[in-house]
């Protein structure tokens, strides 16, 4: 079934694009509290 494999895809990459977002969000606030760490 087709479909089925598409929903499959589908479900994969919106749960790779989920951590990225994750990731790329953690480094953004790391990269923030350490520039607000050096005295802005």
């Amino acid at each position: 079934d087709w479909l089925a494999g598409l929903v499959d895809l589908i479900d994969d990459l919106l749960s790779d694009i989920w951590v990225l977002l994750h990731n790329s969000a953690g480094k953004t606030v790391l990269l923030m509290k350490e520039v607000c760490d050096d005295g802005g």
